[in-house]
């Protein structure tokens, strides 16, 4: 099980792939899930940029590299 991934809130399209390639690679070597370490961060709040939350508060397309690699 991988824990504790994040990825730089921008550019969305890179945060997208790397979550997807993390997925496949971990489901690939059987292992058992993937969780994202604090993905509702928003407004780089307290310096923190690895988040997949848009400035306005939404979740960014990001986060939809779970479902896809999951199918």
């Amino acid at each position: 099980m991988l824990v504790e991934v994040g990825m730089n809130a921008a550019p969305i399209q890179t945060s997208y792939d790397a979550i997807f390639d993390i997925i496949n690679r971990t489901k690939t070597n059987e292992g058992l899930g993937v969780f994202y370490w604090e993905p509702q961060g928003y407004n780089d709040w307290d310096g923190y940029s690895k988040h997949t939350w848009a400035n306005s508060g939404s979740p960014t397309w990001a986060l939809d590299a779970f479902y896809w690699a999951g199918n």
